[in-house]
């Protein structure tokens, strides 16, 4: 249990600081988050960030944390299918791999299960 969560934080928080150095790459966020380090080649900007922000959690009860989470994660979820329903009927002609069937009404009652 613990080296599993152990692990997972590991995780995180490697992965956390590689996705806010992409963001920055394509211009979603500053370019400074992309900054490599000349002799590793690691985001040492993102890194500190999320390290620091990290610690900064750190403080807080553990309940004020798990909800947060999910408050985060249910936004993001929204977000997500939000962003399926507009694109299936802003670009309708688009090339897929594959599609849910029945059209935006099909997306949109396949999209409500999960929100």
């Amino acid at each position: 249990g613990a080296v599993s969560a152990t692990g997972l934080l590991c995780t995180l928080l490697c992965t956390s600081s590689r996705q806010l150095a992409g963001m920055a790459s394509t211009g979603a966020v500053s370019k400074v988050f992309a900054l490599k380090h000349s002799r590793y080649g690691t985001p040492y900007v993102s890194i500190i960030l999320v390290g620091t922000l990290a610690f900064a959690f750190t403080g807080f009860d553990f309940s004020v944390l798990a909800e947060a989470d999910m408050f985060f994660y249910t936004a993001s979820t929204i977000l997500k299918f939000g962003a399926l329903v507009r694109l299936r009927t802003k670009m309708k002609d688009a090339p897929r791999p594959f599609s849910i069937p029945g059209g935006v009404y099909g997306v949109a009652a396949m999209s409500f299960a999960p929100v």
